[in-house]
């Protein structure tokens, strides 16, 4: 019977989200993720993990520009219109 982890490392809340530690930080810090220090380790919910992935599919669908991918240009080629662009760009 597989149970799903309720607590998950910093190091593994950072690779599930395909984050950097920097922005790992930063996300608990603000207050976007929740977490506990046990026994010396910082432990991240899983659950509050699955909430703020559900808020930014719900920006993406709610039309958020800086979540908006950009087409690809025909050629094949990756270029600078391949990536993320923000409202500035």
């Amino acid at each position: 019977m597989d149970i799903d982890p309720l607590l998950v490392t910093f190091t593994t809340y950072c690779n599930l989200l395909g984050i950097r530690p920097t922005k790992g930080h930063e996300l608990l810090n603000n207050g976007e993720i929740e977490s506990v220090l046990q026994g010396g380790r910082r432990m991240v919910f899983m659950d509050s993990i699955r909430s703020y992935t559900a808020k930014l599919r719900n920006r993406s669908y709610l039309g958020d520009k800086r979540l908006v991918k950009c087409a690809r240009q025909k050629g094949g080629g990756r270029g600078p219109n391949d990536s993320y662009k923000t409202d500035a760009a």
